[in-house]
């Protein structure tokens, strides 16, 4: 983990950079002042995301600053908001299904969650401590059968493995709904990388962890935007352009004498 501390930010807005360099007494204040963490992760269905989590709740935004999502500790009421458009709703923490059949194009609609992951051995990616859970042996025989008697979509996962945090406590609420934002197993902890190799033997990294940082957050940056227009529903967040009614014409038929 890096020993280094940023500053929480309002939901609807990136955290800002921190000023200066500090000293190694200073970096080792900030560990210790640190109650959450800071990520820097890459989905390749969703892009460059970044991501506060601490036991108050978690923030996640992408990295331009147009889209996010915040939830706060104890109901965990999901908040997705637009920072174009200045609008926002709100989803009971049961009802938020994350990415879901946004991955059904790399998965090819396979459920996930149904996977077989067990723990293999601790390990770690980009330096952070993770433990590993990878699909079982007969799990991957038969979906090779499947396979061969046509009975599997070919973009269906044969092989996975999936990295979660190791000694990184944060509440299960927040490592689901960061799972769900993913569309990534869930119920084995804080997701940090997950790939999978289907069964016409394409390698896919659906989440991949490039940094990670200690931090001081603030209830008050887990707040849903302010100022901003309630709608009921995900669908209405974006500004959609009404599709045009189909054009009356008339066909003249030019008769040959």
């Amino acid at each position: 983990m890096l020993s280094a501390s940023t500053a929480m930010a309002a939901p609807h807005k990136a955290a800002p950079a921190q000023a200066g360099a500090g000293s190694a007494a200073a970096d080792r204040a900030a560990d210790k002042a640190a109650d959450g963490f800071n990520l820097y992760q890459t989905s390749t269905i969703l892009g460059d995301q970044n991501i506060f989590v601490s036991a108050q709740g978690i923030k996640i935004f992408d990295r331009k600053n147009i889209t996010g999502l915040t939830a706060s500790a104890p109901d965990w009421q999901v908040c997705l908001y637009n920072n174009n458009t200045k609008r926002y709703c709100l989803l009971p923490f049961k009802s938020y299904g994350g990415l879901g059949k946004g991955a059904s194009l790399t998965t090819g609609g396979f459920n996930l969650n149904k996977l077989p992951l067990k723990q293999s051995k601790k390990t770690e990616t980009r330096g952070l401590a993770a433990i590993e859970l990878t699909t079982t042996s007969d799990f991957e025989k038969k979906q090779q059968k499947d396979f061969e008697r046509e009975s599997a979509d070919p973009r269906f996962p044969q092989s996975a493995e999936l990295l979660v945090a190791d000694k990184m406590p944060v509440p299960a609420q927040a490592a689901t709904i960061l799972c769900r934002y993913y569309g990534v197993p869930e119920g084995k902890g804080l997701p940090l990388q997950f790939k999978f190799v289907s069964l016409r033997g394409e390698l896919h990294y659906m989440l991949m962890t490039n940094s990670l940082q200690a931090m001081k957050t603030s209830r008050k940056g887990f707040e849903k935007p302010q100022d901003y227009k309630l709608v009921p529903d995900p669908g209405k967040l974006e500004d959609k352009q009404k599709e045009l009614p189909p054009m009356k014409f008339k066909e003249t038929v030019r008769k040959i004498k």
